[in-house]
């Protein structure tokens, strides 16, 4: 028994081996280029020029690139003062179990909501830091994280979203 249990802790350390709060394999949104997520993550395995999905051992990373800076203000992809190929935003979907209460995130910085549509979904959102978590609640109380959502933050989009023209 306590060999499984260090071996499941230090799975979860390996796949998140911080707090959430500082993004995913060191992806961070505005900041990471599409060279630097190919490094961590291989080459992709679904390729739409700006939308791109990844696979890795734990999860499947879908990413969403930039266009040429401020091309396009009315659309997400061209509206940021950032290099063409940053990542604006990033989806993880965990594919290996992930009970919320092994997950290291700063819980108090989230809002907790339950969807009204999925019957034992919950999602949480952190609307400073630009993060979003959805849950599947399981029987004994305790969810399972199953996406990790990664947007830009309130002050990214200060500084770096382009003026509307």
């Amino acid at each position: 028994m306590k060999f499984i249990l260090g071996s499941l802790t230090i799975l979860f350390l390996f796949m998140f081996p911080d707090c959430i709060e500082k993004g995913w394999k060191g992806i961070s949104v505005l900041r990471t280029t599409r060279d630097e997520v190919e490094k961590v993550l291989g080459q992709p395995i679904d390729d739409d020029g700006l939308d791109v999905s990844y696979r890795t051992e734990d999860a499947l990373i879908h990413v969403t690139y930039s266009n040429l800076p401020c091309s396009n203000a009315k659309s997400f992809k061209g509206n940021f003062k950032v290099q063409q190929n940053t990542v604006l935003s990033y989806r993880v979907v965990v594919k290996k179990e992930l009970k919320l209460s092994e997950f290291e995130w700063q819980s108090d910085l989230y809002q907790r909501g339950e969807d009204t549509h999925v019957q034992n979904w919950v999602e949480y959102f952190n609307a400073k830091n630009g993060i979003g978590l959805r849950t599947e609640k399981l029987q004994g109380g305790d969810e399972r994280v199953f996406i990790i959502r990664f947007d830009p933050t309130v002050e990214q989009n200060a500084q770096f979203r382009c003026e509307n023209k």
